[in-house]
């Protein structure tokens, strides 16, 4: 597997992830009730994920 192939699979979890995310945004607009803490990992989870990970990916095999 060449390294924009694993880029271009993480940008496919990245683009889930944000559906899910939508998701509960949505819920919580609507008035359901949605585990706050769960909200909070998922926050801590896609900032980590993106920002540490994956971009640091993205420099290495695209600059």
């Amino acid at each position: 597997m060449y390294g924009i192939d694993i880029l271009v699979e993480e940008h496919k979890n990245i683009i889930e992830f944000c559906k899910s995310m939508k998701s509960m945004c949505c819920s919580i607009i609507e008035g359901k009730d949605v585990d706050i803490n769960l909200v909070k990992e998922c926050v801590a989870f896609g900032k980590n994920y993106a920002d540490h990970l994956h971009h640091g990916k993205e420099e290495n095999i695209l600059f």
